[in-house]
């Protein structure tokens, strides 16, 4: 790790450990990649924590006698990597942060692996979403995907066209199903809200089908059956953090429609969004790669991803 008064002579090196309770940005030279670093810099400034910035660098390959053998970097490309940490570097500290709280580093790798091993013991790793539209969107966040599956902490992506939120901010947004799957999310936000002052937006939707169902009647005493399920589950779920973060004030939406749809519009009310990984039971979605990468790909405030897992970390 060097500072990024360094950054010009930085060696390519493996996956290391960021200082413990750091805030892992990952860059790319693309002005997303410095969106990503505008969030991380605030959250490091608010936290009191190191700032991290992470450049991987993708091995070159050639295929000899049927196996993939690694090449030498071309100079450019790691001339490239050094300059993008060193720009993102000098935005971190444009914004507040001091020198000896942001360093750097260029790393050979595939970002998704490199930013996931890096991530132990950070508080959070923060990446860009590219700018995409229409069917683009559907094949987009496989870096996301990727960190979001592996990485040991939460996992912020950080939409094209972000601004950071105006003084007061808005609500933080957790979408739960009421299963043990969505613990560590709620968790998360709970810690987030309170520590931003602000209140918790807990998400429930779910969406019946409607050919299981023999007629109106039926179908109208199902959801109300539903609702007044949702309202016990989701007051159990809630009820050990709410006695954790007495000031926090909860919203509580109940909503028969699609996760992704409710979720998605959610976000332009809120400041992030927090989103469990290995979701169950009515949003059984909520697995990465389904439910989860449509709410990154859709989402206009950053999407707060949280793993299920005894090593992952909460934000």
């Amino acid at each position: 790790m060097t500072g990024p008064a360094a950054v010009a002579n930085t060696a390519i090196q493996a996956p290391s450990l960021v200082v413990p309770g750091s805030i892992l940005v990952g860059v790319d030279g693309s002005n997303d990649g410095l969106r990503a670093v505008d969030y991380a810099a605030a959250e490091a400034a608010v936290r009191k924590v190191p700032l991290h910035i992470v450049t991987a660098l993708p091995p070159a390959t050639a295929t000899a006698f049927g196996l993939a053998l690694p090449l030498l970097l071309p100079s450019t490309a790691a001339a490239a990597a050094e300059q993008a940490t060193a720009a993102a570097a000098r935005r971190a500290m444009a914004s507040g942060l001091r020198p000896e709280q942001v360093t750097t580093a260029v790393v050979l790798g595939y970002p998704g692996d490199v930013l996931a091993e890096m991530s132990k013991g950070a508080t959070a790793v923060v990446i860009g979403r590219r700018g995409l539209s229409g069917l683009e969107r559907v094949f987009a966040g496989s870096t996301s995907v990727s960190v979001g599956a592996k990485a040991h902490c939460p996992v912020i992506v950080v939409p094209h066209g972000w601004h950071p939120p105006v003084a007061g901010g808005r609500a933080i947004g957790v979408g739960i199903d009421g299963s043990s799957e969505s613990v560590p999310a709620l968790a998360a936000a709970y810690a987030e809200a309170a520590a931003r002052s602000v209140d918790l937006r807990v998400v429930y939707a779910y969406q019946p089908h409607l050919d299981s169902f023999a007629g109106v009647a039926d179908f109208e005493q199902t959801l109300t059956d539903w609702l007044a399920q949702a309202e016990l589950r989701v007051a159990e779920t809630i009820a050990g953090w709410q006695q954790d973060y007495p000031d926090v004030v909860v919203q509580r939406h109940f909503v028969r429609a699609h996760p992704v749809r409710v979720l998605v519009e959610e976000s332009h009310d809120l400041d992030l969004l927090f989103v469990g990984t290995n979701g169950s039971s009515a949003m059984s979605g909520l697995v990465l790669g389904t439910v989860a990468r449509a709410v990154v790909a859709g989402s206009v405030c950053p999407v707060a991803l949280v793993r299920k897992g005894p090593e992952t970390g909460s934000y």
